[in-house]
């Protein structure tokens, strides 16, 4: 099984340095491939704007890609000979990422793909889509695509390998961690129609969290087959208490079928009485706890559904991980979780912190997605160029075609991994919010975040 990326951010004079190496599995230990990319802030920037308004104007007159020579040879290509060709550049990605074959997912051309999307891995289907309007109008490279969305299929089948008591112990303890302070601004904590219900995580002091961690580890982190009666009887008690049809029957009844679980709240509360001098009334008090309850229950059950299936309904996982294997999938299945909150959060109605916003923007799967595909794209391109230069051929808008995207995935490498690094800057800065350090090497790195945002509206280049 495969390979993976290892990052090492640093921030020096010149900015990130990065250094990328594949770190062999125990079945590919005797390969040595490795892909290096040391960038110069102002140099490389240089080379991105000249190749960019090269590409854009020639002549001073802006070209449209679907008239350049790589446009219209894509504009060419049926549906089978594009989906032959993304098969094959597929199938090099999984080679890369030492994928085995009965372990791949179909490949899918889908015109319906939400319009800013290149391409989609659906974990529940085993399937990579694309979209070859997309590709046919320059707004993407097969190459960078199809990496990206092989490497987040990769990270699904090593975590969907984890054993299954393993992942219910690492969706616990990730849980505990958010309740000890980690939760974003909202939380989901309940599926109503399709639609998500938010809520504010309750305040609690630090003893209450610790309380409130006991209580969950008895209560909240069952199978949800022991569960399911409890969790049915709290939302129906919430919704009674909370509908404009207020119904008090209705409500003594579902109380009735939930008071020990109230009971063990109140405990709590009475151990902590600040808590409840942020709400109106008591009763609203133990509503925002069962609410929490509620969420945490759904949550630990959405985490811990890891497995993905074939086709045929055959679960899909690697037996004997190696060490480095097992490691780098457990620490996924927690960056996955938090990137996950972030989504949700991001997608409520309130405007998410920076914190939150650089824990889904630059989370370790994307991040590493994107530069696994940008790197498979320059080595790709760099080849190409080097055999056009070999056989003596000199299309120009070809070759300029080709430098460009090289140029933008480097740039796309470094925006990603300065993002990176400002996340990992932020989650120390909420654990230290008075850290005066920190908060200029963030400020710095930001700088340098706008900087490329703003080169690539300035120069049409979409990251």
């Amino acid at each position: 099984m495969g390979s993976e990326i290892e990052m090492v951010l640093g921030i020096s004079n010149n900015g990130v340095n990065l250094n990328f190496k594949y770190i062999q599995s125990s079945n590919q230990r005797n390969k040595n491939v490795s892909f290096k990319q040391r960038e110069d802030n102002q140099d490389d920037f240089k080379k991105i704007y000249d190749c960019a308004k090269l590409y854009l104007r020639i002549g001073h007159i802006k070209r449209d890609f679907t008239c350049s020579l790589e446009g219209t040879r894509r504009a060419n290509y049926s549906d089978e000979e594009l989906k032959q060709k993304a098969q094959d550049i597929l199938n090099q990605a999984f080679d890369v990422l030492n994928v085995k074959e009965e372990h791949r997912p179909k490949l899918v051309l889908d015109d319906k793909l939400h319009r800013t999307s290149s391409g989609a891995y659906f974990p529940d289907f085993h399937q990579i889509s694309i979209n070859p309007a997309s590709y046919k109008k320059g707004i993407m490279e097969l190459e960078k695509t199809l990496m990206h969305e092989a490497t987040h299929c990769r990270d699904s089948i090593l975590r969907s390998s984890i054993n299954e008591d393993r992942v219910k112990e690492i969706v616990k303890n990730t849980m505990i961690c958010l309740i000890q302070g980690d939760e974003c601004e909202q939380i989901v904590y309940a599926n109503e129609g399709g639609k998500l219900k938010y809520m504010t995580p309750p305040e609690m002091p630090g003893n209450m969290k610790n309380d409130f961690t006991e209580f969950a580890k008895e209560n909240l982190f069952k199978d949800f087959k022991e569960k399911y009666e409890l969790i049915t009887n709290i939302y129906n008690y919430i919704y009674i208490k909370e509908n404009s049809t207020y119904n008090p029957e209705k409500e003594e009844l579902y109380r009735q079928k939930i008071q020990d679980f109230i009971d063990k709240l109140n405990i709590i509360m009475e151990k902590n009485p600040k808590f409840q001098l942020q709400y109106e009334t008591d009763d609203k008090a133990i509503v925002e706890l069962l609410k929490y309850s509620l969420s945490i229950m759904a949550r630990y059950d959405m985490n811990i559904r890891t497995q993905i299936k074939t086709e045929e309904g055959n679960p899909i996982k690697i037996d004997n991980l190696t060490d480095d294997e097992i490691d780098y999938a457990e620490k996924s299945l927690v960056d996955l979780i938090y990137t996950t909150e972030a989504i949700n959060c991001r997608n409520s109605e309130i405007i998410p912190s920076k914190k939150t916003i650089y824990q889904y923007s630059f989370s370790p799967e994307e991040v590493r997605a994107e530069i696994n595909g940008c790197t498979f794209l320059i080595e790709k391109y760099s080849e190409e160029l080097e055999k056009n230069k070999r056989n003596g051929i000199s299309e120009f808008d070809n070759t300029e075609y080709l430098y460009t995207r090289i140029q933008k995935a480097k740039a796309i490498i470094k925006y990603k991994s300065i993002g990176f690094e400002c996340r990992k800057l932020y989650k120390q800065l909420s654990e230290n919010p008075d850290n005066q350090f920190l908060q200029e090497q963030i400020q710095k790195l930001e700088q340098q975040l706008n900087q490329i945002r703003d080169f690539a509206k300035r120069n049409n280049l979409i990251f």
